[in-house]
C-alpha cells in the first residue's frame, strides 16, 4: 500500500518541540488508494480534496507550541470547535495550572505524532464482526486528536457531540470527567518517557452482527449455568466479558452531562472513546466488543454524585467490555411484545455469540439489571431473555442484582424450577411470550405453569 509523505510547501519549517518525542516536522500525507469516511477514519494529516480535518491541521498545527492559558486555548479551537471553556475557567488554581503545564504538552505531543504513528489508512470495520486493531500509543493519539477538535463525529452527532463542547458545562459530573481526562494523559505521558512496553498492547475493536435465532424452534435446554454474583460488573476479575448497557449511540452522553454505567466506564477507561469513531449507532442487530482496555481513574458515587477517586496505581486493571443497547420502553407494554422480546433476544444474541477469531475464548458474560434504569425496562423479563441467549450461546453468565434482595431471591428459586423442570429454549420462550401478555409481574414465579 503506497502512500506519499511531504513537508507542507505552505509550512516548510514547522515544526513542534515535543517533551516526549523531541522536535516533530510538520508532516502531510497523500493517500494513494481512494479513502472515504464511511470505510476509513480520515486521519487530520491526510491531504485531500475538500477534507476540513486537514485544513484544520494545517491551521493548528503552529499552534501547538503556544498553549499556555485559556485563551490560547481558546484560539485554538476556534478553528476546530468553537466553545466556552467555561469548565476550565472554573478549576481550582492548581489544578488549572496542571492543565496547561503538564496535560495540554502530552496532548498536544500525541497529536503531532500521529502521521508517524499510522504508516497505513486505517479502516473501519464495517463488514460483519470484521474489527480493528491499535496499540495504546495509537489509541492515546486518536482521542488527542479527538480532544482538539480534530475529529467530526458523522452527522448524526453534529448537533452536539463534537469533543470540545464538554468543556462548557460546568458541574460535577463534568469535571469528574476531565479528571479522568487528565489523569489518563498523565498516565500515557509517563508510560512514553519510561518507554513503557504496555503502550504497544494491542486493543481491539469490533463490531458484532447477529443472526436472529428462530427462538420458537430451538430444541436446546435451558442452561442453569448461571452464578449470581456481589458487586459491580466492572469490579469481576480480568477473564470476563462485561456487559456495558449502552444507548443506541455508542458512548450515550459521555461527551455531555450523562453519568449512567456506560459513561462512567468511559471516562474510567478512556480507551473506549475511539469506540465513537468507529461505530457511533449501533442497529438492530448489532453490539460492540473492546478486548484489553486500560482502566486509568476510580471514581466515587454516580449520576450527579460522582467525584473522582484518583489514577489507578497500577497499570494491570484490565477490561474486555460488550456494548449494546436496549429498548427504551417510554411505553412500558412494548417490551412485553413479540416484537419487544425478539428485538431484546436478538440483541443479547449478538453480544454474547460465539465468534470464531482469537478474541473470543468464551469467557463469562457479566451482566445485570440491563436496560431497568433510564430505559425502564422490566428485570423480570430481561433476565429469562439474556438466560435465553446465553443458553442458546452456550455461554455462562454470571449475573449481578446490584444488592435488589427481593430479584435476587426470585431468580434464585427461577433457576431451581429450570433446573428441575429442564424446559428447552423453544418451552421458556413461548412461556414468556405468553405470560408477558397477561401477567409479566409473575415472569419468574409461575415457572412451575411450564
Amino acid at each position: 500500500m503506497k502512500r506519499r509523505t511531504s513537508v507542507s510547501q505552505s509550512l516548510p519549517s514547522c515544526s513542534y518541540f515535543s517533551p516526549l518525542f523531541g522536535e516533530i516536522p510538520f508532516v502531510t500525507i497523500t493517500p494513494q488508494e481512494i479513502i472515504h469516511a464511511e470505510t476509513h477514519i480520515i486521519l487530520p494529516c491526510y491531504s485531500l480534496p475538500n477534507c476540513a480535518s486537514f485544513q484544520l491541521w494545517c491551521s493548528i498545527f503552529p499552534l501547538l507550541s503556544n498553549i499556555s492559558n485559556i485563551s490560547e486555548l481558546n484560539r485554538l479551537y476556534s478553528f476546530t470547535s468553537p466553545a466556552s471553556l467555561s469548565l476550565l475557567q472554573s478549576l481550582p488554581p492548581i489544578e488549572s495550572s496542571h492543565f496547561f503545564r503538564d496535560t495540554i504538552p502530552i496532548i498536544a505531543s500525541l497529536a503531532a505524532i500521529h502521521p508517524k504513528l499510522f504508516p497505513t489508512p486505517l479502516i473501519l470495520p464495517t463488514a460483519p464482526n470484521s474489527m480493528l486493531r491499535l496499540n495504546r500509543l495509537q489509541v492515546a493519539s486518536l482521542f488527542a486528536l479527538s480532544f482538539l477538535g480534530l475529529f467530526r463525529l458523522p452527522i448524526k452527532f453534529q448537533d452536539a457531540k463534537q469533543f470540545p463542547r464538554c468543556l462548557s458545562i460546568v458541574d460535577k459530573v463534568s469535571a469528574t470527567k476531565l479528571r479522568c481526562y487528565m489523569a489518563y494523559f498523565s498516565t500515557i505521558g509517563i508510560a512514553i518517557i519510561n518507554k513503557d512496553p504496555i503502550l504497544q498492547e494491542q486493543i481491539t475493536y469490533q463490531r458484532v452482527y447477529g443472526e436472529s435465532p428462530q427462538w420458537s424452534n430451538l430444541s436446546l435446554p435451558v442452561s442453569v449455568n448461571v452464578t449470581l454474583v456481589d458487586g459491580l460488573i466492572e469490579k469481576e476479575n480480568r477473564n470476563v466479558l462485561k456487559a456495558v448497557f449502552s444507548s443506541k449511540a455508542v458512548g450515550g452522553n459521555v461527551l455531555e452531562d450523562g453519568c449512567s454505567q456506560e459513561e462512567i466506564m468511559f471516562i474510567k477507561c478512556p480507551e473506549c472513546m475511539v469506540a465513537l469513531l468507529i461505530a457511533p449507532v449501533l442497529s438492530a442487530n448489532e453490539s460492540f466488543r473492546i478486548y484489553n482496555i486500560l482502566q486509568y481513574s476510580e471514581v466515587t458515587g454516580y449520576a450527579t454524585e460522582i467525584s473522582f477517586k484518583g489514577n489507578v496505581a497500577s497499570l494491570q486493571l484490565k477490561h474486555d467490555f460488550v456494548i449494546f443497547d436496549a429498548l427504551i420502553c417510554v411505553d412500558k407494554k412494548l417490551q412485553y411484545t413479540q416484537y419487544g422480546i425478539d428485538r431484546e433476544l436478538n440483541k443479547v444474541f449478538s453480544a454474547i455469540k460465539k465468534i470464531d477469531d482469537d478474541c473470543d475464548i468464551m469467557q463469562p458474560f457479566a451482566t445485570g439489571k440491563w436496560g431497568c434504569g433510564s430505559m425502564l425496562g422490566d428485570s423480570r423479563l430481561k433476565f429469562i431473555i439474556q438466560l435465553l441467549a446465553s443458553s442458546l450461546t452456550g455461554r455462562e453468565m454470571r449475573y449481578h442484582p446490584l444488592n435488589d434482595i427481593q430479584h435476587q431471591n426470585e431468580i434464585t428459586a427461577f433457576l431451581q424450577a429450570i433446573k428441575n423442570k429442564k424446559p428447552t429454549i423453544q418451552e421458556l420462550y413461548t412461556y414468556t411470550l405468553a405470560l408477558s401478555s397477561t401477567n409479566p409481574s409473575s415472569l419468574l414465579t409461575r415457572i412451575t405453569q411450564l
